[in-house]
């Protein structure tokens, strides 16, 4: 297991698919990325989003519990990821957001050969949920999404992890992309109040 950590993972067949966003994976650019048609079982466009630039939209309406698309990429090691950060880190600076954890040792890198599911933006109210299966994370659909609705998932950030702003405009909205940490429990003490056994006075 460390000898299979410390070398470069073999790319697969989902590693190998070609890139499909252009320019990769530049959203600033006044071009619209694209993303391939074979990626997903119903009909999206990239288009732009007033949650952050480019965002992917549903052209059909999508029925709830069904699978969207594959969130692809090139493989890195958990460890491999680290030495990146520490050479990268600067207090308040947010880093890249296509690093997606897969299990404890692999991490997707959704600007490396991904197929475009990283354009997706994040929500606090996301209409789409993650579930990894056998090596792969998908996106399915939480509920009916409407045609020319944009595909929205939570990125839930670790709560130890830089905080970075939300715009996302959901009535839910943290604030934050970051998931929030959880608040300690509060001991509430009764006040118990002593029964006198003296008769009270008329």
């Amino acid at each position: 297991m460390p000898n299979r950590q410390r070398r470069r993972p073999q790319q697969t067949p989902a590693t190998r698919t070609r890139r499909a966003v252009e320019p990769a994976p530049n959203r600033s650019s006044s071009s619209a990325p694209t993303l391939a048609a074979s990626e997903s079982p119903f009909r999206l466009e990239v288009r732009r989003s007033h949650v952050h630039r480019w965002g992917v939209f549903a052209l059909e309406s999508i029925p709830a519990n069904h699978k969207v698309i594959e969130y692809k990429g090139a493989r890195i090691s958990m460890r491999e990821a680290t030495r990146e950060f520490r050479k990268t880190w600067a207090p308040g600076k947010i880093l890249r957001v296509s690093l997606f954890l897969l299990d404890k040792i692999w991490l997707i890198d959704g600007d490396d050969h991904g197929n475009g599911a990283v354009i997706i933006n994040h929500s606090c109210d996301p209409n789409l949920h993650v579930r990894r299966l056998r090596g792969h994370i998908l996106y399915f659909s939480r509920r009916k999404i409407r045609q020319g609705e944009e595909l929205l998932i939570d990125y839930r950030f670790p709560a130890a992890s830089t905080r970075t702003p939300c715009h996302c405009g959901a009535k839910n909205c943290r604030g934050v992309i970051n998931e929030l940490a959880p608040q300690p429990a509060v001991k509430t003490t009764k006040n118990k109040t002593r029964k006198s056994s003296r008769p009270a006075k008329k």
